[in-house]
């Protein structure tokens, strides 16, 4: 299976064209918001938080993998 990253500025239409491409190639949509929240939310003692330095620098380094 392929993986598709896409990158870009704040309201840069990256959800629109993730939606188009789900819609052409069948592939899924996961957001990088949506692993914080999850994160924030079901390991709160890992401290990772939405608009943190934290969450910042952990988007980062997830972003490397």
């Amino acid at each position: 299976m392929k993986n598709l990253l896409i990158l870009g500025a704040a309201r840069g239409g990256k959800t629109t064209l993730a939606r188009m491409v789900n819609e052409k190639f069948g592939l899924g949509i996961i957001a990088v918001d949506a692993l914080v929240s999850a994160f924030e939310e079901k390991f709160p003692q890992l401290g990772i938080k939405h608009h943190s330095d934290e969450a910042k620098e952990w988007r980062r380094l997830f972003l490397r993998i």
